[in-house]
């Protein structure tokens, strides 16, 4: 299982870089929104749940690519195991992409930004949560 989830975030090295200035890009931009009516954040929570939702699809991309499915029927790990570890591959990048939101809507508020609030903010990550199962 280790493993797996090992090969899953190495796959996802190659994206990272992609994903990770995106979210740069859009925290700057939310900070450049300071005095936004409608909360300069949420450009990050939006990204964020486009990131979620990108992650399964690139990880399922890439093994097709490479035609992981058919070396992974070889291996002595179950079909569960393998779906088991891609879930909890997609929760860490939850995870992470979660707190990358709140601490920018923290960093956001103590810079004096109006902020619309923290619901608003976990909507994307209730949507990510909804897509994966």
């Amino acid at each position: 299982m280790k493993g797996l989830i090992t090969k899953d975030l190495l796959t996802l090295r190659q994206v990272a870089l992609t994903m990770g200035l995106l979210m740069v890009f859009y925290l700057f931009l939310g900070f450049m929104n300071l005095k936004d009516s409608n909360g300069g954040m949420m450009y990050l929570s939006i990204m964020a749940m486009v990131i979620n939702i990108m992650v399964p699809l690139s990880c399922a991309g890439y093994d097709e690519q490479c035609g992981w499915d058919q070396f992974g029927a070889s291996l002595p790990v179950s079909k569960n195991q393998i779906v088991a570890s891609r879930y909890i591959v997609n929760l860490l990048v939850i995870g992470f992409t979660t707190f990358v939101v709140i601490a920018g809507n923290i960093i956001f508020c103590a810079l004096g930004g109006n902020s619309s609030g923290m619901i608003g903010y976990s909507v994307p990550v209730i949507v990510s949560l909804v897509y994966i199962s």
